[in-house]
């Protein structure tokens, strides 16, 4: 079996995480290459370079603009020549050019549905007829249950619940031992460290976590992560009198220290399916503040110290000031959902589910 990634990347966030732990397990077994659409206006292709770094074949595939059919040539043309078996698909657009180009080039496709950004009605439009299309793909794989039944209710022979896994030796060897990122950061010795890590976009309502965190005497918010809304929610920290204790990290590579360094770690999104960052950070034993959306309710079952409903500014900073109240509450949570994490969403047992059940 020879296996082909493909993905219209914006960065390195959750999806492209996926994608790197999944290739790298399947790699150890068969052939696996990863592949970006590289529009030349906005190439990113951050995870061709991580593919790259660890020992992964990769393709850079020009895409000029939101619509390009030379594209699907292309992509064929990579399916053919690398005697690619599947083409695995990540995202809409990936979806939409990868239903012709896997025909062409011989290749059965498979889809990962990550769960839909709705980032504004042109994107929601791509995604809606993205879904329509997925009657063509060979396999459709889902990293939620609630995602799954959609599919399900659409080609109920093609939908396949499989959950993201991660590999947790090899995330707490990225921690820096000794480190201080209390210090780095200028945190107050009396205040609680939140930190949130992800793409900063709608779906993800950091404004929502803004908003909670300005409720909530001495708490100290650090946001890890780039994207569309950068400028906006620096304008909200100091609309809110936050700028003594709140802070945009950018894109970082030191997520985990991140996460071993957090008091408690929130993800106030509106919608996911299972975000990679949930089960990092609860690897790392990170006390967890988390929407009740998607997945995450039945990952953090019993060991969140709140699921909130999404878009709840009240609810969440309830829950952020309980947390600050008993931190002892809070860390014995996280040792539980180190727990959960270590016995059922490993990378290797994702990519099992992979091979069996997606890929034949």
């Amino acid at each position: 079996m020879r296996v082909l990634h493909l993905r219209s990347s914006r960065g390195i966030f959750g999806a492209e995480n996926v994608i790197l732990q999944l290739a790298g397990e399947c790699q150890r077994r068969f052939p696996v290459a990863v592949g970006a659409l590289r529009d030349a206006r906005e190439p990113h292709l951050e995870l061709l370079d991580r593919a790259s770094a660890a020992g992964l074949e990769t393709h850079a595939i020009d895409c000029a603009g939101r619509v390009d059919p030379r594209t699907v040539a292309r992509v064929a043309r990579l399916c053919r020549g690398g005697r690619w078996d599947v083409l695995h698909v990540h995202d809409y657009k990936t979806i939409l050019y990868g239903i012709p180009a896997a025909r062409l080039g011989g290749a059965r496709l498979v889809v990962t549905l990550h769960g839909d950004t709705k980032e504004n009605a042109s994107v929601t439009r791509y995604e809606q007829a993205s879904f329509q299309a997925l009657r063509l793909a060979h396999k459709v794989a889902t990293v939620s249950q609630e995602i799954f039944l959609r599919v399900r209710a659409l080609v109920p022979d093609k939908a396949v619940w499989v959950p993201n896994g991660i590999d947790t030796e090899a995330l707490r060897r990225r921690v820096t031992p000794g480190r201080d990122l209390r210090a780095e950061l200028g945190v107050p010795a009396d205040h609680t460290l939140a930190i949130a890590v992800g793409r900063l976009s709608v779906e993800k309502a950091h404004t929502t976590l803004l908003e909670a965190a300005a409720r909530v005497p001495r708490l100290f918010v650090a946001i890890a992560g780039s994207g569309p809304l950068e400028g906006e929610l620096r304008g909200k920290i100091d609309a809110l009198g936050l700028a003594a204790r709140a802070q945009l990290l950018g894109g970082r590579d030191d997520v985990a220290d991140l996460y071993a360094s957090a008091d408690i770690f929130v993800h106030p999104s509106l919608r996911e399916g299972l975000p990679l960052a949930i089960l990092e950070a609860a690897a790392l034993a990170a006390p967890t503040i988390a929407s009740a959306v998607g997945e995450i309710p039945a990952v953090l079952e019993g060991c969140a110290v709140a699921l909130p409903p999404p878009g709840d500014v009240v609810a969440l900073a309830d829950a952020l000031a309980r947390a600050t109240y008993d931190p002892a509450g809070a860390r014995s949570l996280g040792q539980k959902a180190r727990a959960r994490v270590d016995a059922r969403y490993s990378a290797a047992a994702m990519a099992t589910r992979y091979i069996d059940e997606v890929y034949a």
